[in-house]
């Protein structure tokens, strides 16, 4: 298990899925994409998280209660 999010390797996505929307070609072929699958935010930088069920601030490490 990683210990810390700077330990995890986020994987890069096609750069086709930036420059194609709706099978329509939106940006030059030639162009440089840098389209990550994800990213980290570090824990102290978030205040809140909104979800469908509310607005949950004051977050301690101990996330496990949410449901994703």
């Amino acid at each position: 298990m990683k210990r810390s999010y700077k330990e995890v390797e986020i994987e890069e996505r096609s750069p086709e899925e930036l420059i194609f929307f709706d099978g329509k070609q939106i940006a030059p072929l030639n162009v440089k994409v840098y389209n990550p699958a994800f990213d980290f935010t570090p824990f102290e930088l978030i205040e809140a998280v909104i979800t469908e069920e509310g607005v949950y601030r004051h977050l301690t490490q101990q996330v496990s209660g949410f449901r994703f």
